[in-house]
C-alpha cells in the first residue's frame, strides 16, 4: 500500500520539483544578468576611498621677494654696495677713518656707538622760546641708531662736501653718476680736532661730533648739535631772533 500511494504522488512531486528548478534557474540568471550591467558600478564603489583613507590636500607655500635695499631712487654721486660679511675698520689713522666713515652707510652703522650722546638746546627739542632762564639750557638723550651726517669726502676735490641727503645700509658715496660724470656739492666746512689720543672730534658749523679710539677701531659716541642763539640778550634780542626763524619752526 505504502509504495502504491508512493508511485501514485510521483508524478506530482516531480512537477514541484521541475518548477523549483525553473525559478532557481531563473534567479540565476537574473542575477548573472544584474552583475554583468552592475560591475562597473560595483568596482567604482569599492575602488573609491574612504573619507578617513583620502590624501590630505596640498599645502602651498607662497615665497615673498626680498625686499630690495631701498626702494626710493638712487641719488647722483651714490652706488647700492651692501658688503657680504662683517664690516671691517679702514684705519686705526683718524682721518683715513673717517673718509671711509663718511661715505659708507654699512661703515656707519658699524661703527656708531650704541647708544650715542646726543646733545641739543633746550628750546630746539621742546619748542620754547630760545634763551628764557625758565628753562635749562640744553637737553641731553641717549639714542640706538646710527649716524645720520651728511658731509662726504670728495676725493676729486680732495675735501669734504655736504650732501642733500643720509646714507641707507648699503649705498657708497662715489662722487660720480652714473655716467661717471663728477657730481658737484657744496664745500663744508669741517675741520678735525684731537682731544687726546683716543678721541677726536669733527668741528661743523653747527655741530661737534666726538668719536673715540676703542681696540677695534674709532666709534662715534657723541653728538652735539650747537645753539644758533647763543648769546642772545634775553628777551628782546632772543625772540627777535625766535621771529627771523619763524618758518623753520613752524615747518617742523
Amino acid at each position: 500500500m505504502a509504495m502504491e500511494t508512493a508511485s501514485m504522488d510521483r508524478p506530482e512531486h516531480s512537477a514541484k520539483r521541475a518548477r523549483a528548478v525553473v525559478r532557481l534557474m531563473a534567479a540565476v540568471a537574473l542575477s548573472g544578468l544584474t552583475g554583468c550591467h552592475g560591475s562597473g558600478v560595483a568596482s567604482a564603489v569599492t575602488a573609491a576611498p574612504s573619507p578617513q583613507d583620502a590624501a590630505p590636500p596640498a599645502v602651498v607655500i607662497e615665497r615673498q621677494p626680498a625686499p630690495a635695499p631701498d626702494s626710493r631712487p638712487m641719488m647722483p654721486g651714490r652706488i647700492y654696495a651692501p658688503g657680504t660679511g662683517e664690516v671691517s675698520c679702514p684705519s686705526m689713522e683718524f682721518e683715513t677713518f673717517l673718509r671711509a666713515f663718511a661715505n659708507s652707510g654699512d661703515m656707519q652703522l658699524r661703527y656708531t656707538a650704541r647708544p650715542v650722546v646726543y646733545t641739543v638746546p633746550y628750546h630746539d627739542a621742546h619748542n620754547t622760546e630760545p634763551g628764557d632762564p625758565a628753562h635749562p639750557r640744553w637737553e641731553t638723550v641717549e639714542r640706538n641708531k646710527p649716524a645720520d651726517d651728511r658731509f662726504r669726502y670728495d676725493s676729486k676735490l680732495g675735501t669734504y662736501i655736504y650732501d642733500s641727503s643720509w646714507l641707507v645700509p648699503g649705498q657708497i658715496w662715489t662722487g660720480v653718476d652714473s655716467e661717471g660724470r663728477h657730481v658737484a656739492r657744496p664745500v663744508v666746512d669741517l675741520r678735525i680736532r684731537d682731544v687726546s689720543a683716543g678721541v677726536a672730534q669733527v668741528l661743523l658749523p653747527n655741530q661737534v661730533i666726538t668719536f673715540e679710539r676703542r681696540a677695534d677701531c674709532w666709534y662715534l659716541t657723541k653728538d652735539w648739535s650747537l645753539d644758533p642763539f647763543e648769546g642772545c640778550d634775553w628777551p628782546d634780542q632772543c625772540r627777535s631772533q625766535r621771529e627771523y626763524e619763524a618758518p623753520y619752526y613752524e615747518g617742523d
